[in-house]
């Protein structure tokens, strides 16, 4: 698995606030987290692979955001203060 884990409080509300990314450039593979503007979290894993949470964050708040990625099943996951948040398949793995 892999993935993220940051601990973290918004002071504003704009629209692709980034959280984490990792960019491996030469291969086009990337990890992505983000706040959208209603407060939900976006964690991409290369370009098409998305997944959003349910809950919204809100600011002045602190938050324990962890998303995984397993390659092996392909499924993704979203913690939000240590409860799972959203699940789904990507539909490409990545090493």
């Amino acid at each position: 698995d892999i993935g993220p884990l940051v601990v973290i409080c918004f002071s504003n509300l704009s629209n692709g606030d980034g959280i984490f990314e990792f960019d491996g450039q030469t291969d086009s593979k990337y990890i992505n987290v983000q706040r959208e503007t209603d407060g939900k979290i976006r964690f991409e894993v290369n370009q098409g692979n998305q997944l959003l949470s349910t809950s919204s964050t809100t600011n002045n708040l602190w938050y324990h955001i962890t998303c995984v990625y397993n390659s092996s099943t392909q499924l993704a996951k979203i913690y939000i203060n240590g409860v799972e948040d959203a699940s789904g398949s990507f539909i490409s793995s990545t090493s």
